[in-house]
């Protein structure tokens, strides 16, 4: 299958990356913000490493900080390492945080901070939490161990499969989760 894009399809685009899965979504921003393209919507790039000497190279992670800092109000731009291992080369415009990508992360980055409640976590529902009025779509792209932790496993012949692992906690659709 293959995802295609339409500027004007959605209001926020969330992309979720670790490792090599960065690739896709450099691409798509460095097309986005070299051309006459009518998207108006947010773009944020969620990415994690395991070690700051595994981010990707220093060139990629300079230009999508560069396109966070002149476009705060369309971009966003956060990196994940599972650890810090002892490199000083830590760029001071990058928004680096040590841990993973988790659920907090992502209800923020969604906007659903304090809008789930106890109730919600221990009866899940049917009601999304993400209004579908709305247009969201998140992108997840990176090791099988991660795509199956943040927006659950692959189907058969890797189709897209069911939307489980955190963004099904979070009650987003499949029509709402795309796995690369």
């Amino acid at each position: 299958m293959t995802w295609r894009w339409k500027d004007d399809k959605w209001d926020d685009i969330i992309m979720v990356s670790g490792g090599t899965g960065i690739t896709p979504f450099y691409q798509l921003l460095h097309s986005l913000f070299s051309s006459n393209n009518t998207f108006n919507g947010r773009l944020t790039l969620l990415h994690s490493s395991r070690t700051l000497s595994e981010l990707p190279p220093a060139q990629m992670m300079e230009f999508l900080s560069g396109l966070a800092e002149r476009n705060p109000d369309k971009f966003k731009f956060r990196v994940f390492v599972d650890s810090m291992d002892g490199s000083s080369e830590i760029k001071p415009q990058l928004d680096l945080t040590c841990d993973r990508i988790g659920k907090s992360t992502l209800q923020d980055t969604l906007g659903l901070k304090g809008k789930i409640s106890r109730w919600r976590n221990l009866f899940p529902s049917s009601i999304p939490l993400v209004s579908q009025e709305r247009k969201v779509l998140v992108l997840v792209c990176g090791p099988e161990k991660m795509v199956n932790a943040i927006a659950g496993p692959y189907g058969r012949n890797y189709s897209q499969g069911k939307v489980a692992g955190i963004l099904g906690e979070l009650g987003l659709q499949s029509h709402q989760v795309w796995k690369l």
